[in-house]
């Protein structure tokens, strides 16, 4: 069965993606049951790979994003799942600094609801959760801006003799026409698919456009509860 890698980087839309994707397979795509592993526990691509071994085995997982699979190990997991997609994420680089930003403040829903003991540690782990990933000794806007770029680039650079890299920016490419093209499926399944999860009230992504047929933004308002996960 393909695998999809969402393999853009935090706070670049991958949430929406990925509830996208499940809607339109009919597939698990939101397992609140995985255990959160923080990127300082996966220690090499190995670890990668019986993470995710593990999670294909005992939950059927077919669609992955953000960490660890955002982490740079692309190549290794292009060449071990054959018949694999990945879609890079990708928004303007001022307006995604802004986002990580908001997000590692205790101003957005999560922080407000952490109870006051554990604010300071939780953030804490957060930032050092960031900073580990983007190779930045700190918060640092030029630090993180560098890591987004050449991550980016150097993505490209590898897939741009490849058939299976789909980039979608934030800001003008996350509509239902191009997640049909991710999953190749007709129109009427597509329609049929995204309707069923309408009727059984799964979240579906906030902010896309575009339409198949009669399938259009207002048919489904069916949000993630904390937006803040979106972006």
């Amino acid at each position: 069965m393909t695998k999809y890698f969402i393999i853009g980087l935090n706070k670049t839309g991958t949430t929406s993606i990925r509830s996208a994707l499940g809607a339109s397979l009919q597939v698990t795509s939101i397992l609140k049951i995985v255990p959160k592993k923080n990127i300082c526990k996966f220690n090499g691509i190995e670890d990668i790979f019986s993470f995710t071994d593990s999670l294909i085995k005992k939950y059927k997982l077919t669609i992955f994003k953000d960490r660890p699979w955002n982490t740079g190990c692309y190549k290794e997991l292009n060449e071990k799942y054959n018949d694999s997609k990945f879609i890079l994420t990708i928004r303007d680089q001022e307006k995604w600094w802004t986002s990580v930003k908001n997000w590692l403040s205790l101003k957005t829903k999560w922080g407000i609801n952490l109870k006051e003991k554990n604010k300071i540690k939780v953030l804490n782990n957060k930032i050092e959760a960031y900073n580990r990933h983007f190779n930045c000794n700190s918060l640092n806007k030029n630090c993180y801006m560098n890591y987004y770029n050449s991550y980016n680039n150097a993505v490209i650079e590898y897939f741009k003799d490849k058939s299976n890299l789909y980039i979608l920016d934030l800001h003008k490419d996350f509509n239902w026409l191009n997640i049909q093209k991710i999953v190749n499926l007709d129109e009427e399944t597509m329609i049929k698919n995204i309707k069923k999860s309408i009727g059984k009230k799964k979240y579906l992504p906030d902010g896309f456009n575009g339409k198949i047929n009669d399938l259009q933004l207002k048919d489904f308002k069916f949000l993630i509860a904390n937006k803040n996960v979106l972006i």
